[in-house]
């Protein structure tokens, strides 16, 4: 696994970050379907992270 020079097992080297209007950030959008895109795309990252 390719990691930040210097970096440990367990630290933190990356984050993802979400941009939008705060008035989609409520209701079934903000409580269901966000969370579950921003689990999917961190799942993704970390499998990718690992076979690169």
């Amino acid at each position: 696994m390719r990691r930040c020079p210097g970096a440990t097992k367990d630290e933190i080297i990356g984050a993802i970050s979400i941009s939008d209007p705060a008035s989609r950030f409520e209701g079934e959008f903000y409580e269901v379907e966000l969370p579950s895109k921003v689990t999917r795309l961190a799942t993704a990252i970390e499998i990718n992270s690992q076979f690169s």
